[in-house]
């Protein structure tokens, strides 16, 4: 299991727009035969989780397997800020190519993530709601063969996955 350590110390709060952001998916779910919430506990899911929660009147469960990756250093910075701290970092390596302190090994990320995934949905039945973020969502679509790793998610975004007898397929992206 990651260590919370660093993750989440420089993540700001939910701003305006993603308040929005949270509060028009909830909306967007409010009809929906919701079982069961479950959120990465990391603080921006966490809030959009809570947001969700509350306007669906659903209890919130938290997840850690369902977190970011944690870039240990570069935690809090923007590309550009690990552009100049890092210019030797290549890309599309997904370690950076470095020996970062704190950073979660690629491999170790999306077995976590995969993990997670499948331990979810072995506890839980009904139609799940998972607020997480972007890099998760990365590696459960690919994971379901349905998306690049490099593809950007939205904030705020709904994947509906509907399980069938044999897999899982998108209906909604």
């Amino acid at each position: 299991m990651p260590k919370k350590d660093g993750m989440d110390k420089k993540a700001p709060a939910l701003n305006e727009s993603g308040i929005l952001n949270a509060e028009e998916s909830a909306g967007a779910l409010i009809e929906k035969k919701i079982s069961c919430i479950i959120s990465s506990d990391l603080t921006r899911a966490r809030e959009t989780g809570e947001i969700i929660s509350k306007k669906v009147n659903m209890p919130l469960h938290f997840n850690e397997l369902l977190r970011e990756r944690n870039v240990g250093e570069l935690s809090g910075l923007t590309v550009k800020e690990i552009m100049e701290k890092h210019p030797e970092i290549k890309f599309p390596d997904y370690d950076f190519g470095l020996d970062l302190k704190g950073l979660e090994k690629w491999s170790s990320f999306t077995e976590r993530i995969i993990e997670g995934f499948h331990e979810i949905l072995d506890a839980y039945n009904g139609d799940i709601v998972i607020v997480t973020h972007g890099g998760v969502i990365q590696v459960i679509k690919h994971h379901l063969g349905v998306g690049q790793i490099d593809q950007v998610v939205p904030n705020g975004s709904i994947l509906q996955i509907m399980e069938t007898s044999k897999d899982f397929r998108i209906i909604q992206s």
